[in-house]
C-alpha cells in the first residue's frame, strides 16, 4: 500500500492523514506563477485568500502544496497551511484523500483524477493568466489535450458552484 510506504520514505504530518483528520482537504498546487512575473505577490494572495474563504464557507480546508524553487515568503501572512514542498503530490494524495486539487495544468492535477479520482479544477483564468497572451497561448493548447480530466473555473461564483456540488 502506497500510504505505508510514504510513511517510511517521507514524514506527513499525522494531523493531514485522513484517518486522523475531522477534516475535508483541497490541495492548491502552486507554480512559479509570481516568481516569473505572470501575476503580482499581492494579487496572488488575494486571489488565495478569496479562494480560502470560499472554501472555508463549505468547511472545506485549503491546504498549499508549494513549488520546490518557490518563495516561500509570499505564504506568511495568509494563515493557510503549507504542505512540504519536497514531498511528492502523488504521495501527498493517499494519505490525505483531498476532495479537490486546484492549480494550474500539472502532471500532478492529471495523476490525482486518474490515479485517485480527485476532481481537479484549473484556475488558470482567475489567476489572470490570460493577460499573457504568449503564454496563455501555450497553456491553452495544452490544457485542450486534456480538458476531459480537469474541470476549469473562470470566476470565483463558478468556483463556489463547483465546490457546492461534491
Amino acid at each position: 500500500m502506497i500510504s505505508s510506504k510514504s510513511d517510511y520514505l517521507f514524514k506527513i504530518d499525522n494531523k493531514y492523514k485522513s484517518e486522523n483528520s475531522f477534516s475535508k482537504y483541497v490541495i492548491f498546487i502552486s507554480g512559479l506563477f509570481v516568481e516569473i512575473g505572470l501575476i503580482s505577490t499581492d494579487d496572488y494572495k488575494k486571489k488565495l485568500y478569496d479562494l480560502n474563504n470560499i472554501l472555508e464557507e463549505n468547511n472545506l480546508k485549503l491546504l498549499i502544496k508549494p513549488y520546490q524553487s518557490e518563495n516561500l515568503e509570499k505564504y506568511k501572512e495568509l494563515n493557510i497551511e503549507l504542505l512540504q514542498w519536497d514531498i511528492p503530490c502523488e504521495i501527498l494524495f493517499p494519505v490525505i484523500k483531498p476532495l479537490y486539487t486546484l492549480g494550474f495544468l500539472s502532471t500532478s492535477m492529471l495523476t490525482g483524477k486518474v490515479l485517485y479520482n480527485i476532481d481537479s479544477i484549473d484556475l488558470s483564468n482567475i489567476f489572470g493568466l490570460k493577460k499573457n497572451k504568449n503564454y496563455y497561448n501555450k497553456y491553452e493548447k495544452m490544457f485542450k489535450l486534456f480538458e476531459g480530466f480537469i474541470l476549469r473555473s473562470d470566476t470565483y461564483n463558478e468556483f463556489s458552484e463547483i465546490i457546492k456540488n461534491k
